[in-house]
């Protein structure tokens, strides 16, 4: 890993926690300022990093974008189910990149091991159904995709270097975690603090996932 690339991971932990910190002092506009700034700190980062030249790389760039387009997006309660296919599109070309990792592992080679996510998947289903009414189908295809999401990154072990597949198991698994207090906030009911539990997992997520695939691409280039 490059200094300068260090360097740009610690600026994108800097601007988590002073946006974190805005959330919790109600600083709307520093809110709205720093935002934008989270994944466009940590595309750049991985774009100049990997220079993009494995298709691996290049699919997982995809999807940090999207991500970025649906945290744009989000800012505007009203344009909630076009940040929700944003990031829905965005965990696909996850799956996409991580699928590009060759190898048999962990979940290959002992299917019940990939029981927890999909225990994941049918308990959030059911405790959010009877809430979505017309939002019932985007909503349900979105658990299923990250509840894969997490499936394929607990397969990376015995894919990959061990290192490498624990930052994404560990990142993919707080991306569920910040998921679902969002959905339970928004669905169900008020999750305390749920504004700093959400973007405290989902950045800390982000950071883990590019980190992971940084390591990966060095390895493979």
């Amino acid at each position: 890993m490059r200094s300068y690339t260090r360097w740009l991971l610690l600026l994108y932990g800097l601007i988590s926690l002073f946006y974190i910190f805005s959330i919790a002092a109600e600083k709307g506009h520093w809110v709205a300022i720093t935002k934008p700034m989270l994944l466009g700190t940590l595309l750049f980062t991985f774009g100049i990093e990997t220079r993009l030249r494995i298709t691996f790389s290049r699919l997982l760039a995809v999807a940090l974008f999207f991500c970025w387009l649906g945290d744009v997006l989000l800012m505007k309660k009203q344009l909630f189910i076009h940040g929700l296919s944003a990031f829905l599109t965005g965990h696909i070309f996850y799956i996409m990149a991580l699928s590009k990792i060759p190898g048999r592992g962990m979940i290959q080679r002992q299917l019940l091991k990939g029981l927890p996510a999909f225990a994941y998947f049918v308990i959030i289903t059911m405790v959010l159904v009877p809430y979505l009414d017309e939002l019932i189908i985007p909503v349900i295809l979105y658990a299923l995709v990250i509840s894969l999401f997490l499936t394929l990154s607990l397969n990376l072990f015995g894919k990959t270097e061990r290192g490498v597949a624990l930052f994404f198991f560990i990142g993919a698994s707080l991306f569920v975690v910040s998921d679902t207090i969002l959905a339970l906030n928004k669905f169900v009911g008020p999750v305390p603090a749920s504004g700093i539990w959400v973007m405290t997992t989902y950045c800390t997520a982000q950071l883990l996932i590019v980190y992971a695939a940084i390591r990966y691409n060095a390895a493979h280039r």
